[in-house]
């Protein structure tokens, strides 16, 4: 569930005038010299592409890697390897995935390119935490954060605190998921990589709610509300709104968490997302039967 909510916030909606401007800028790509910025160019389109068509996305990141074996551009081996990865890890494709992550890794290593290192340590994380692998996602993790901090990437570091985080949460270790979410929150206010500060505060308030301490996560959805209107991020308004009612739930504010619920279902139907919509009408159809609207929680 959480992976399928990211990738959603992550591509958003292709619209048709999106996918005439991929078309003519493959046509572009397709026509410069064979040459190490043509390689970096693929791989760019078939990130592009992952979201309308990840078939497509996969094969330009194969003609990105024949083109990088062709030329003998290391670096770009590497990186091909992890576009074709990540295709793969966008279809649920996990064993793939790690399978082209683990190569560009081993070509990374071979040439000691810290940046792909880390991204990529990073991306074996993902999987193996999907897995449920939890120690060797954290060794992963730890990793990336080493190099991450080698290279002064604090866009990187906040990331890989953050994803260190969730390997704690999913082995119940609260404490340790709040101090590495906080270190995230803080490098990424010193940044104002605004959107992980949101994220960030929204997971802080899930680990005060799952503590019981429902006041405090409020406190938090409350601050990652602020930061998602700014932004204009409606999705992210989407998911706090359910974190903010489930948590009104939780202290029996039913109410109140009708009226959050109401007031993020409308959004989340204009955005076409479907699951999200799905969980607010469950917890709403929970508030109501509380409230004993029994007419409406089972219309």
């Amino acid at each position: 569930m959480y992976r399928i909510i990211i990738i959603l916030i992550i591509l958003g909606k292709v619209t048709n005038i999106y996918t005439q401007n991929l078309d003519s800028l493959q046509k572009v790509i397709k026509a410069m010299p064979d040459d190490t910025l043509k390689v970096i160019k693929l791989n760019e389109l078939a990130m592009m592409n992952v979201g309308r068509s990840p078939q497509k996305g996969y094969l330009l990141a194969d003609d990105a890697l024949k083109l990088s074996e062709k030329i003998k551009y290391e670096k770009g081996v590497a990186l091909s390897y992890k576009t074709l990865g990540n295709t793969q890890y966008m279809q649920g494709s996990l064993q793939e995935a790690g399978k082209y992550y683990q190569k560009g890794l081993d070509i990374a290593e071979k040439i000691q390119d810290k940046d792909a290192i880390a991204s990529l340590h990073n991306n074996l994380g993902l999987i193996v935490a999907e897995l449920g692998d939890y120690e060797k996602a954290m060794q992963y993790h730890l990793k990336a954060l080493k190099f991450r901090e080698m290279v002064g990437d604090k866009r990187g570091v906040s990331k890989s605190y953050l994803n260190i985080g969730n390997v704690f949460l999913n082995q119940e270790n609260l404490n340790e998921a709040l101090q590495y979410y906080e270190k995230s929150l803080e490098i990424a206010k010193s940044i104002n990589l605004m959107v992980d500060v949101g994220n960030n505060y929204n997971n802080i308030g899930n680990i005060y709610k799952r503590q019981k301490k429902n006041q405090k996560s409020i406190e938090a959805y409350g601050e990652a509300a602020k930061v998602f209107e700014k932004l204009g991020d409606l999705r992210g308004l989407v998911v706090t709104d359910l974190n903010l009612g489930d948590a009104y739930l939780d202290l029996k504010e039913y109410q109140k968490a009708l009226d959050v619920y109401n007031k993020a279902i409308p959004i989340a139907a204009k955005l076409n997302e479907k699951i999200l919509a799905g969980l607010l009408y469950s917890s709403k159809g929970t508030a109501q039967t509380e409230l004993q609207n029994y007419g409406e929680a089972y219309d």
